[in-house]
């Protein structure tokens, strides 16, 4: 537990403490926004002052390599003027490092320096040929040995008559531009300068230089030696080289093709040792059909607030001496505060050993006076509370005897109550499982009665289903009759018909007699005919060819009456097994409405009797349903029988366990009346250490 000087110690160094760290983090903020926006400011102007000055010494080439082409030396391709005009232009401008001519085969006509050779393999010169157009290369490597990455200014030489005669190649000296970083970069901040395709041009660090760093597609191009570190060449001279993975911080990719993209603008990444970096980009446009090039800064977070990391220091220096300050200043303060609390510390433990006779003898008007009075006067109220105390102990003493004796003989009252009750409890105990079985009895008669009941309502459906049925039958026997009585006047009808059927076939049979008896008087007149006419000779034969007509007409006539009379001697008697058949028809459709009658008579009986059943089905269900009320005020007679008997029996046992709850309560006084005069006796024993004259 901290002491009261601790605290007093504690609170002053926070009280100073937490003003002077708000203080100083308001400080830290403003001054590091202010001094942030001033190193972004910086940069910017940085960035933008290199890139303008490597704007003017790419117009100015642009110009010089311009101005030489539309030489007419070098229009006409004369050998010794070109030479000469190449070898003048630099003279004056030694910032290049070389001029090449060549034709449109690639083969070099004037250089201002070395031997003439073929440049028709290079991606420069095919890319001149196919745009006819002016740009400024990317970076790479020369075909000497110690030459580091250049660039060049490539122009396409066009005759007077419009017509592309030529390439020129003019290589800058990147040293001019690698003076111009140098010359603004210092141990704190640099800058670089990348070319269109993300390649390192001018760098504090020359290796980036002379090995093509490339920040847009983290690689770099390094020449290939031999064990002996001699580039090798290939077979047109030109030293082979190989790609590097090199590792670049995924913002710096962003930052670069932002700049190359023409933007500008300052932003902050971590390179690849976890340093914090501030950086300010700007973008180069360059002449002619050239890619644009980029300005990049670079300066280390940590050196940048390097003056406010000092002035931080001394002034934490500065705080902690003064909470050094503090703190003792506190402790010799605290240190006069505490000591009369430590003198009434004194007093407090030996009043709480017993001494009641100690007394405070500090006398101040402050807070702590006031607690010296205080606890004189606490000791005086002590020493008359102790006296009181042990006058109580002695009166308890005799009162707690008292109260023993009267406990010992309530528990013995108390245990006969019980045993009373006990006896009580078994005997309703008994009688509640009596009520119990008899609950249980007349629950299985209940469950018989409700299967008695069930069996007879299933009976009384069943009954009720064949009643359905039988008079289903019997309206069925009636739709019967009904059609039997149209069968039998059916056949009456085609009786009748069949009776007029016989009466016209008599009649045409008449009829055909008449016809028959015809037929042979004109028959027999046609023999007459035909004697006369065979009498009158000659002029009869016509006559005789008519009665001829006759007879056959005659015999026709004849022969179809007789099948007309064999047709109507069939029909007849046709006729008359129809009127047979129809006599039978009669007497089974009599046979059948007596059958009918029969069934239907017979099933008014079944109805009769199943009234009956149905009905005696009724009375017996009301018997049972009444049967069933009785059998519900039974059982509940009997539950409340065997309820009362629970309670009754569990009162018993309620008021058994109060008694014996009461009796143990009883021990429990006793046992506590008895620790109660223990404590009088200790109290007393305790009371008599005090020492209060």
């Amino acid at each position: 537990m901290r002491s009261i000087k601790q605290k007093l110690i504690v609170i002053a160094v926070l009280l100073v403490s937490i003003p002077f760290i708000i203080s100083n983090f308001i400080y830290n903020f403003y001054i590091t926004r202010n001094l942030k926006n001033h190193i972004f400011e910086d940069h910017k102007v940085l960035a933008k002052t290199i890139a303008n000055g490597v704007t003017d010494y790419m117009d100015k080439a642009y110009l010089i390599t311009e101005e030489l082409v539309n030489n007419d030396n070098l229009k006409e391709f004369d050998k010794n003027k070109q030479s000469k005009a190449v070898k003048s232009t630099i003279e004056r401008n030694p910032y290049f490092d070389l001029f090449c001519v060549q034709d449109l085969n690639g083969n070099q006509t004037a250089r201002s320096r070395g031997n003439l050779t073929n440049r028709g393999d290079r991606w420069w010169f095919k890319q001149s040929i196919t745009t006819q157009k002016p740009f400024v290369s990317k970076s790479y490597l020369t075909v000497n040995d110690d030459c580091e990455a250049i660039n060049s200014v490539i122009f396409p030489i066009i005759n007077d008559l419009g017509k592309m005669v030529g390439v020129m190649d003019a290589d800058l000296k990147l040293n001019e531009l690698q003076k111009m970083v140098e010359k603004y970069s210092n141990k704190q901040t640099y800058a670089y300068i990348i070319d269109g395709e993300g390649a390192v041009i001018a760098h504090p660090d020359r290796i980036q230089v002379s090995e093509i760093y490339n920040y847009k597609s983290s690689k770099k191009t390094v020449r290939v030696r031999d064990e002996s570190g001699k580039v090798i060449k290939d077979k047109n001279g030109s030293p082979k080289t190989e790609k590097k993975t090199i590792e670049v911080p995924e913002k710096l990719k962003l930052i670069t093709n932002e700049a190359l993209g023409g933007k500008n603008g300052v932003a902050e990444y971590n390179d690849t040792s976890g340093n914090k970096i501030i950086s300010a980009y700007q973008g180069i446009k360059l002449p002619g059909e050239s890619q644009s090039w980029a300005v990049i800064t670079v300066e280390n977070e940590k050196d940048a607030f390097i003056m406010i990391t000092s002035i931080n220091n001394k002034i934490i220096l500065f705080g902690v001496l003064i909470l050094l300050l503090v703190g003792i200043l506190t402790y010799f303060i605290s240190n006069n505060f505490t000591k009369p609390l430590i003198e009434l510390a004194k007093l407090t433990k030996k009043a709480s050993e017993g001494d009641l006779t100690v007394c405070s003898g500090y006398k101040s008007k402050d807070e702590i006076g006031t607690l010296s009075s205080a606890f004189n006067i606490m000791i005086g109220n002590m020493k008359a509370l102790i006296n009181n105390i042990h006058k109580a102990t002695e009166v308890v003493t005799e009162s707690s005897e008292s109260l023993m004796a009267s406990t010992q003989q309530t528990s013995g009252s108390i245990n006969e109550v019980a045993k009373t009750i006990t006896d009580v409890a078994s005997s309703t105990d008994s009688g509640a499982e009596d009520a119990k079985e008899g609950v249980q009895a007349a629950g299985e008669l209940s469950s018989e009665l409700d299967l008695v009941v069930s069996h007879i309502e299933e009976s009384r459906q069943s009954s009720q289903k064949v009643y359905e049925i039988s008079n289903k039958g019997f309206e069925t026997i009636k739709k019967l009759e009904e059609k039997n009585e149209e069968n039998s006047q059916v056949s009456k009808n085609v009786t009748q018909v069949i009776n007029s059927l016989s009466e016209k076939a008599n009649n045409i049979g008449s009829i055909v007699e008449t016809i028959t008896s015809i037929s042979e008087q004109t028959n027999l007149l046609a023999l007459n005919a035909a004697i006369e006419a065979a009498r009158a000779g000659e002029a009869g034969k016509g006559f005789s060819v008519v009665a001829e007509e006759v007879r056959k007409l005659s015999e026709g006539t004849a022969e179809s009456t007789n099948n007309v009379k064999a047709i109507i001697t069939n029909i007849q008697k046709d006729v008359e097994r129809a009127k047979n058949t129809i006599k039978k028809s009669e007497l089974v459709v009599i046979e059948q409405n007596n059958a009918v009658n029969d069934t239907r008579n017979t099933f008014k009986d079944i109805n009769l009797s199943i009234e009956n059943v149905v009905e005696k089905i009724n009375n017996i269900t009301r018997s049972l349903n009444s049967v069933d009320d009785s059998r519900n005020k039974l059982l509940t007679v009997v539950d409340n029988v065997a309820n009362v008997s629970d309670n009754i029996a569990e009162a018993a046992q309620n008021v058994c366990g109060a008694t014996e709850e009461q009796n143990a309560e009883m021990e429990q006084i006793n046992a506590l009346v008895e620790e109660l005069n223990t404590m009088a006796l200790k109290l007393k024993d305790e009371v008599k250490n005090f020492k209060t004259e």
